[in-house]
């Protein structure tokens, strides 16, 4: 499932389902775990780290500066020209990251 909400004047809102129409499985996030240990039931509390934080930075570094499909001479007035020009945008950035991880040295995959 794929939704978006585009806020232009007017709120639109895109909902896609692609894919089975089995049911699946509900998510929820876990922010502690109760464990015990020795008859005492303790908190383990953690904390979700998201590790190279930069990689965002990078994807709208390459969507608006390198690529400008939203911006620069591409300038739509209609919304809907608006919103396909942003998820074509965001599919191509997505496959240039996925040929350059796929293609890169071990040495430059650090930096990526």
């Amino acid at each position: 499932m794929f939704s978006m909400c585009w806020v232009d004047r007017e709120p639109k809102t895109v909902i896609l389902n692609q894919g089975t129409t089995f049911p699946g499985s509900d998510s929820h996030w876990t922010y502690h775990r109760l464990t015990e240990r020795d008859g005492v039931v303790e908190t383990f509390r953690y904390e979700k780290w998201v590790s190279r934080q930069h990689m965002m930075e990078l994807f709208f570094y390459f969507r608006q500066l390198t690529f400008m499909i939203t911006t620069g001479r591409c300038i739509a007035r209609n919304w809907t020209h608006r919103l396909f020009s942003t998820l074509l945008s965001m599919m191509v950035v997505d496959a240039f990251l996925a040929h350059r991880y796929d293609t890169a040295e071990e040495a430059e995959m650090l930096f990526l």
